[in-house]
C-alpha cells in the first residue's frame, strides 16, 4: 500500500499550484542550450531519493497562513532565477545516453510544484510534533514528498506552520540545498537572493569536477547505466530499510557539553596517544555516536565496524571548485575499527571514544588527499543488496549547516529536520543556537534505547552502580487476591510443599518464590549453579528492645536465600516442586536472618562495594506488598499508577500493595531474559487462575506391555538412539500436543475409557518402545540420546485423569466453537518438561466433564497426547496415534494397514557435512548449557493471539483450485497442477496479508510463507515409510505484499500459489532437500518480525479417522503453536473436507476471517462460508 494512502488521515492537501521563475529577474539568463550535463558525482546520486528538509515555525509573530503562502511563493519565484536550473527537469537524452538538467522554457513549464496542506492535529499537536525528540516518521514524510516539491502545511496567525523542501539528489548535495534555502529565505525577508550577506552566487558549471585518473564523462555514464540500466526508468537504489523497524530520535548538545566532550577525549591517555590533529566538533560528536551504536549492539569483540563520512570537497579539489558550486561535491571516507576497541576497556568509554576519533580523523585525512580517487569503486557498495548493516554506520549533513537561521520573515524555526534517510543506521548533524549541535539518529528499533543510554552517559557521567540500564527492561505485573490465594494453596498442598515448608506460606514468600523461580528458569544456568535471593526485612519489631513503630530511618536487615538452580527449575513442568523449594529457602533465610538482626552487618560492606556481583545468580527484592501506595490520596483520589523508580541492582523484584487485596510486582531484568521470565511467571498464574477449569483426579504411569513386547523386553543394549541433526533442530522446541474431543451415545463410561486407553497404550508402547524412555544428555561425548534402558523407562509414560469444571454441554461447546478457548485447551493437555534433561518423551491426559461421573449415555471426553518434538515430527505423531487407536479397537498396533516404526537415525544423512558432527554442532549452538535446554524461541503471547478453525468442504476446495488455475494470472504463472495444499495455503497467506495491509507497505515490504514438508520419500536413498523421527525440510516462499493484494483477489491468490510452488520446487525437489538444514535457523531469523507465516501439519493427516473404539472424534486440534502466525491443516473431515486452524495477532483475526470467507463464498460450489461447527 502506498505510504501516502496509509497516512492520508495525517495531512490533507488543500491546493496544488506551480511557481514559475520571475521572468523579469531571469532577464538574459535564459540563453541556449539550457542544459547542464551531470558530473560523475551527480550520476552516482541520480537513483537516490530526494533530499528533504523540514522546518517548523510557531509563535505570535507567525502571519496568517495565506500571508505565509503568498510570501513563500513570491520569494521562491525571485530565488529561482538565481538558481534557474532548479526550475527545470532531469531529462534523459537517448542518443548520447546521458542524463542532463534541462531548463529550457518547455522544461521549466509549468514551474515548481507548491503544495498547501493541512495537518490533522491542532496547533498544539503540531507544536508537540515539532518538540518531540522521538520522530513521528509518518507525519514528517507527509510534510516532504519524494519529488521535486516545496510543500507548506500549517495553521493560522499565532499558530504553527511546517515548510518542507525536496530537491533531487542528482543535482545537489547537502551544501547546495542549504545554499538554496539561505537564498530563498533572504528573498522572503525582502532582500536579494544573490547578493545578500553570507550569500554566494551559485554556479552549475560541472567542468570543475574532474576525476584524477579516469575520464569523468565516461565514468559518469558508467555510473548512470549500471545503476539504472533501463533509462528513462530510474532504478531506485536498494536501501534495505524497513521503516517499521526503525526509530529516529534527535538529541541536542549544547556548546558546553561539546567542549567538555572534546576535552575529555583529547586529554585521555588513549587520546594523547592516538589523536594526530586537534579534535574537531564533527569528529568528537561522530565518535560519540559511533561508539554508542557499537556498544548498543551485541557484536563480537573481533567484529569489524565501519563509519562512513561524506566530506565536502569544494576546497580540496585542484584547482578548487567555486564556493558557490551547486551540485554534488562530496567524497566518501570510511573509518574502520574493531568492535572491541570501541566498546571494551573501562566503563567511562574514553578509550573507545579516542580510538573512534582517531579512526575517523585518519579516514578523512586519507580520503581527502586525493578526493574521488577511488570513486570508481563506490558502485560496489552502493548497489550491494546485503550491506553489513550490523557493522556499517553512515553520517550525513554537517553542524556547519546553520538550519536554525532559516528565517523567512517570521523568525527562526522551532525545529529543523532532515526527513530523507539513506541507510539503516545514520547519524545527522545540524548547527543549533548558541554554538550547540543537533544530532538526529536513525537506528533499528531494538537498539535505540540502548544507544540513547550510552550517548547520554558520556554527556552526563552517572555514579557507578554496576548496572547497564540500556540492557535492562522493567515490567509490572498485577496479581489479584484470587490468584495469590490460589498460588499459596497450590504451593502449600504440593508434595514438595508438605515436605519442606515449616511455616504457613505468606503472600510475600509465595510471590517471591514465583518471581525467583521464573527468573532462574528464564536463564541458561547449569543445574549445579548456585542461585541467591536477597530479602531486605524490616526489623523495627525484631530489635530488643523494639524500635518505635514511627521510627524514621533505615531499619532493615539482609537475609539471603540460597539454592541450586536445578532444584528450582527441574522436575515436572507445573513447577510446583521448584516453587516449594524456593519458598522453603526464603522462609529459612528470613528466619535465620531475623534471629539476630544486623548480626552480620559488618560484612555487608563487602557485598555493597563489589563491582562485579554474581549477576547471573543473584536476585534482590525490594519494597513490600504492605506498602499501600495506592492509598496515597492528596485530595484528588487514588493514583492510577505507583512505581519505584530507583533500582539497586541488575535483577530486582519489587512489590506494592494494590486494590482489593492485590499485589503489584515490578521486575527489573536483563533485556534478553524478560520475555522468557514473563512467560514462566504468567504460566503459574494461569495455572492458578485456571485451577477451576481442570482438576486432576489421578496421575498414574503406563509401562510397555511385556507380553506384547515379546523378545523386545527388556530391550537389548545399548538401549539408546542417537538423535539426527534434524532431531537436534527441534530439541529445544515445546512438545507436540494433539487434542481429540469425543461425545455421543456410543461413548463408554469414563472409567472404561481410561482402562481401554491405558491397556492399549501399554500395547502400543511395546511397538514404539523408545517412546517409553527419556531424552538424556551424555556429558562425555556431548550428545543427547533417547535412553530406553529399563531404568530410563521407569516409571514410564505419565497418564493423567482429569475433570473439566463445565458440564457435558460446556465441553461440547468447547469442542464445537470455531474460536479456540486457548486457556482451556492448554489445561486439557499434559505438559512435558523440555527445559531440563533427562526429559520424558510422551504423556497422555484424559478429561471428563464435571457432570459425567458415571460416563456413557451421551457424555463427552477429551483425549490429549504430548510427544517431545526432539524425537518426532507430525508424521511420526500421527503414525503413533493410528497404532494406538488400532490397539484400542482390539487390533494389533502393528497390524494391517499400519507401518512398523523404525528409529534408525543412520538413514538421515547430510549430503556434504559429517552428519554426526553437524548434529552435535546444532545441539550445542542452540543449547550451550546442557543439560539445561535453552528455549529456541520466545513463547507466543497468548494475550495477543487469537486462534480459530475453519472447515472447507471438498466442493469449495475444488472450486478454489479451479478459479485460481483458470484465472488469467494463474494461466501465466502456474506451471504445475495446483494441489489442495498449495491452494489452501495461498488462500490463507493472501488473507493474512490483506488483513495486515495497514501494517505493511505494499510496494516495499516482502512477506514470507514457510512450508514444512515431509522428506521421507525425497531423501536419496529414501527413508522407510515408517521412519519415526524428524524428517522435515523447510521451503520459504517470498513475495511483495503488493503482489498478493488486488481487487478480486484472484491475481493475488495465483501469485501466492506460484510463489509457494516455486519454493517447493526450488528447495524441496532437490537431489537432497536437507542439504541446507544448518542454515535454516539463520534464514528464519533474518526475516523481519511480523512478515512470516508458517504452515504446520497437513491435510494428509486423517485426524478424524482416529477411532479408539467409540467412533470418530467431534473435534481435533493442534494445541502447540510454534510462532505468532500459523496455518495448520488436518484431513479426514466429513466428505473430503479440510480443517484449517489459524493463529494470528488479535488485531488481525476478524479481517483475516472476512478475507478468507470472501474467497470461499466466491467459489461456485460454496453453499456456506462456515467455520467449524458440528
Amino acid at each position: 500500500m502506498d505510504l501516502s494512502v496509509r497516512m492520508s488521515s495525517l495531512v490533507r492537501v488543500l491546493a496544488v499550484s506551480h511557481v514559475h521563475p520571475d521572468e523579469a529577474a531571469v532577464g538574459a539568463a535564459w540563453p541556449p542550450p539550457n542544459t547542464v550535463e551531470l558530473s560523475f558525482l551527480d550520476s552516482f546520486q541520480v537513483a537516490r531519493g530526494a533530499i528533504q528538509r523540514l522546518f517548523f515555525y510557531e509563535g505570535d509573530d507567525l502571519p496568517p497562513f495565506q500571508s505565509i503562502v503568498g510570501a513563500l511563493q513570491s520569494s521562491l519565484a525571485a530565488a529561482l532565477p538565481v538558481s534557474l536550473p532548479l526550475a527545470g527537469k532531469l531529462a534523459y537524452l537517448p542518443e548520447s545516453g546521458d542524463v542532463v538538467i534541462d531548463y529550457s522554457p518547455d522544461a521549466v513549464s509549468p514551474g515548481v510544484r507548491f503544495v498547501e496542506a493541512e495537518y490533522s492535529g491542532s496547533v498544539d499537536d503540531m507544536r508537540r510534533l515539532a518538540g518531540d525528540d522521538e520522530h513521528q516518521i509518518e507525519a514528517f514524510l507527509q510534510s516532504c514528498r519524494s519529488s521535486r516539491d516545496d510543500n507548506v502545511g500549517g495553521g493560522g496567525a499565532g499558530g504553527a506552520v511546517a515548510v518542507g523542501v525536496a530537491i533531487h539528489h542528482g543535482v545537489a548535495d547537502g551544501q547546495s540545498v542549504w545554499q538554496f534555502i539561505k537564498a530563498w529565505a533572504a528573498a522572503a525577508r525582502g532582500g536579494s537572493p544573490a547578493a545578500g550577506p553570507g550569500l554566494v552566487p551559485p554556479t552549475f558549471d560541472r567542468s570543475m569536477i574532474r576525476h584524477p585518473k579516469v575520464d569523468g564523462h565516461q565514468l559518469s555514464r558508467t555510473f548512470l547505466h549500471k545503476m539504472s540500466p533501463a533509462l528513462p526508468v530510474v532504478t531506485p537504489l536498494p536501501m534495505g530499510v524497513d521503516m517499521s523497524q526503525q526509530r529516529r530520535r534527535t538529541f541536542l548538545l549544547n556548546a558546553g557539553e561539546i567542549e567538555s566532550l572534546k576535552q575529555r577525549i583529547s586529554e585521555s591517555d588513549a587520546g594523547r596517544e592516538q589523536l594526530r590533529n586537534r579534535l574537531s566538533t564533527y569528529v568528537a560528536i561522530s565518535s560519540l555516536a559511533w561508539t554508542s551504536i557499537v556498544r548498543a549492539k551485541s557484536l563480537d569483540a573481533a567484529d569489524k565496524v565501519y563509519f562512513m563520512v561524506s566530506a565536502d570537497c569544494r576546497r580540496r579539489l585542484r584547482p578548487s571548485a567555486d564556493e558557490g558550486y551547486f551540485g554534488n561535491c562530496v567524497t566518501t571516507c570510511v573509518a574502520k575499527a574493531i568492535s572491541g576497541d570501541l566498546s571494551a576497556g573501562s566503563d567511562d568509554g574514553l578509550a573507545g571514544l579516542a580510538r573512534a576519533a582517531a579512526a575517523i580523523q585518519r579516514a578523512i585525512r586519507e580520503g581527502l588527499e586525493v578526493p574521488f580517487g577511488n570513486s570508481e569503486r563506490w558502485l560496489n557498495g552502493a548497489t550491494a543488496t546485503t550491506p553489513p548493516v550490523r557493522s556499517f554506520t553512515r553520517s550525513g549533513s554537517s553542524h556547519r549547516y546553520m538550519a536554525y537561521e532559516a528565517d523567512f520573515g517570521w523568525g527562526a524555526p522551532s525545529r529543523a529536520e532532515l526527513a530523507t534517510v539513506y541507510g539503516e543506521e545514520v547519524v545527522m548533524m545540524l548547527g543549533a543556537a548558541d554554538g550547540g549541535v543537533q544530532v538526529s539518529v536513525v537506528l533499528r528499533r531494538a537498539l535505540m534505547d540502548a544507544f540513547a543510554t550510552y550517548f547520554r552517559r558520556q554527556l552526563v557521567t552517572p555514579l557507578p552502580m554496576g548496572v547497564d540500564m540500556s540492557q535492562q527492561r522493567r515490567r509490572t505485573f498485577l496479581l489479584n487476591a484470587g490468584e495469590i490465594e490460589s498460588l499459596k494453596q497450590r504451593i502449600s498442598e504440593s508434595d514438595a510443599g508438605r515436605e519442606q515448608l515449616r511455616n504457613r506460606l505468606s503472600t510475600y514468600v509465595a510471590i517471591s518464590s514465583l518471581a525467583w523461580t521464573s527468573i532462574v528458569r528464564a536463564k541458561s544456568l547449569d543445574a549445579a549453579d548456585k542461585v541467591y535471593f536477597m530479602v531486605s526485612a524490616d526489623c523495627r519489631r525484631r530489635l530488643r528492645p523494639s524500635a518505635d513503630e514511627g521510627y524514621f530511618g533505615n531499619c532493615v536487615t539482609t537475609c539471603v536465600a540460597k539454592a541450586i538452580s536445578g532444584d528450582l527449575s527441574a522436575g515436572s513442568d507445573d513447577g510446583l516442586a521448584g516453587l516449594a523449594r524456593a519458598a522453603a529457602a526464603i522462609q529459612r533465610a528470613i528466619r535465620e536472618g531475623l534471629e539476630v538482626p544486623f548480626g552480620n552487618s559488618e560484612r555487608w560492606l563487602n557485598g555493597a562495594t563489589a563491582t562485579t556481583p554474581p549477576v547471573r545468580s543473584f536476585t534482590r527484592s525490594g519494597s513490600s506488598h504492605r506498602y499501600m501506595a495506592y492509598e496515597a490520596d492528596f485530595g484528588w483520589g487514588a493514583p492510577s499508577r505507583a512505581e519505584l523508580a530507583t533500582v539497586y541492582g541488575e535483577e530486582v523484584v519489587m512489590m506494592l500493595g494494590a486494590a482489593d487485596g492485590g499485589v503489584q510486582v515490578s521486575v527489573v531484568l536483563r533485556r534478553a531474559l524478560m520475555d522468557a521470565f514473563a512467560t514462566y511467571f504468567r504460566r503459574q498464574l494461569v495455572a492458578s487462575s485456571m485451577s477451576s477449569l481442570v482438576r486432576v483426579l489421578a496421575v498414574s504411569h503406563v509401562l510397555p506391555d511385556e507380553v506384547a513386547a515379546g523378545g523386545a523386553w527388556p530391550p537389548p543394549p545399548p538401549h539408546v538412539v542417537e538423535l539426527s541433526f534434524l532431531d537436534n533442530l527441534q530439541v529445544s522446541k515445546a512438545a507436540i500436543q494433539r487434542l481429540f474431543f469425543y461425545d455421543g451415545g456410543s461413548l463408554p463410561p469414563f472409567e472404561s475409557v481410561v482402562r481401554s486407553l491405558q491397556s492399549s497404550l501399554a500395547a502400543v508402547l511395546a511397538v514404539f518402545l523408545p517412546l517409553a524412555g527419556k531424552l538424556a544428555y551424555l556429558p562425555e561425548p556431548g550428545d543427547v540420546v533417547i535412553d530406553y534402558s529399563p531404568d530410563a523407562v521407569s516409571p514410564s509414560v505419565k497418564f493423567v485423569e482429569a475433570e473439566y469444571s463445565g458440564s457435558v454441554d460446556d465441553m461440547r461447546r468447547l469442542a464445537s466453537d470455531d474460536e479456540h478457548h486457548t486457556e482451556a485447551f492448554l489445561q486439557l493437555v499434559p505438559e512435558l518438561e523440555v527445559s531440563m534433561l533427562p526429559a520424558p518423551l510422551l504423556a497422555v491426559q484424559v478429561t471428563r466433564p464435571r457432570d459425567d461421573h458415571a460416563g456413557g449415555g451421551g457424555g463427552a471426553v477429551a483425549v490429549d497426547v504430548a510427544i517431545h518434538h526432539g524425537v518426532a515430527d507430525g508424521q511420526s505423531v500421527w503414525q503413533f496415534i493410528k497404532a494406538w487407536a488400532a490397539a484400542a479397537r482390539g487390533g494389533s498396533p502393528a497390524g494391517q494397514g499400519l507401518v512398523p516404526p523404525t528409529f534408525d537415525r543412520s538413514r538421515i544423512r547430510h549430503p556434504t557435512a559429517d552428519s554426526h558432527e553437524l548434529a552435535r554442532t546444532i545441539l550445542h549452538k542452540m543449547s550451550p548449557a546442557l543439560p539445561v535446554v535453552t528455549p529456541r524461541s520466545k513463547p507466543a503471547d497468548m494475550a495477543q493471539q487469537r486462534r480459530r478453525t475453519f472447515l472447507l468442504s471438498a466442493g469449495e476446495i475444488q472450486s478454489l483450485k479451479q478459479r485460481i488455475s483458470e484465472s488469467e494470472t494463474g494461466g501465466e504463472l502456474l506451471h504445475n497442477r495446483l494441489s489442495t495444499y498449495v491452494a489452501i495455503s495461498s488462500l490463507a497467506w493472501t488473507s493474512i496479508v490483506r488483513a495486515k495491509c495497514g501494517a505493511l507497505d505494499a510496494a516495499a515490504d516482502d512477506v514470507y510463507f514457510m512450508v514444512s514438508a515431509d522428506c521421507r520419500r525425497r531423501l536419496r536413498p529414501p527413508a522407510d515409510e515408517g521412519y519415526f523421527g524428524n524428517c522435515i525440510a523447510i521451503a520459504i516462499a517470498r513475495a511483495s505484499a503488493g503482489e498478493l493484494l488486488d481487487d478480486d483477489g484472484l491475481a493475488g491468490l495465483a501469485r501466492a500459489a506460484a510463489a509457494i510452488q516455486a519454493a517447493i520446487r526450488d528447495e524441496l525437489e532437490l537431489e537432497d532437500p536437507v542439504g541446507g538444514a544448518e542454515r535454516w535457523a539463520e534464514r528464519l531469523a533474518a526475516i523481519p518480525r511480523g512478515r512470516l507465516t508458517a504452515a504446520g501439519s497437513s491435510h494428509r493427516f486423517m485426524a478424524y479417522g482416529t477411532d479408539f473404539g467409540w467412533g470418530a472424534p467431534s473435534r481435533v486440534e493442534l494445541v502447540t503453536v510454534y510462532g505468532n502466525e500459523l496455518v495448520a491443516m488436518l484431513g479426514g473431515a466429513a466428505d473430503g473436507g479440510v480443517q484449517v486452524s489459524v493463529v494470528l495477532g488479535r488485531a488481525f483475526m476478524d479481517a483475516f476471517a472476512d478475507n478468507f470467507r470472501r474467497q470461499v463464498v466466491a467459489c461456485p460450489n460454496s453453499t456456506v462460508s462456515r467455520c467449524r461447527h458440528h
